[in-house]
């Protein structure tokens, strides 16, 4: 996650949705980018890899919103190809449901 490579490629991400999952994808990154700089009461990092208490934390809502987002292009991509635009909204819900209950970790 704290590769040059992977922030590019997510911010790049986060560009094209333009949606509610965007504006979590940007407040996981900017929750990210707080982690890496910041530490506790004691002095100590906050994200480094014996940390599990923060790092998975952040692994796991990353996982979370990738799934989310491939299910949002899974969805316009059906919707493109077949005439169910009934379905495809209930599936954009589903997406923007995904995108609070990651938003509430």
């Amino acid at each position: 996650m704290a590769t040059k490579l992977f922030r590019a490629i997510f911010q790049k991400w986060t560009a094209t949705l333009a949606t509610a999952l965007a504006e979590v994808m940007n407040l996981w990154f900017w929750t990210f980018d707080h982690v890496q700089r910041a530490t506790d009461a004691l002095g100590h990092d906050l994200y480094y890899s014996t940390r599990r208490g923060v790092t998975f934390s952040m692994a796991n809502a990353i996982s979370w919103l990738l799934a989310a987002r491939q299910f949002l292009l899974d969805v316009r991509t059906l919707a493109s190809f077949e005439n169910v635009p009934d379905v495809a909204a209930v599936l954009t819900e589903l997406v923007r449901v995904q995108a609070a209950r990651v938003a509430s970790f």
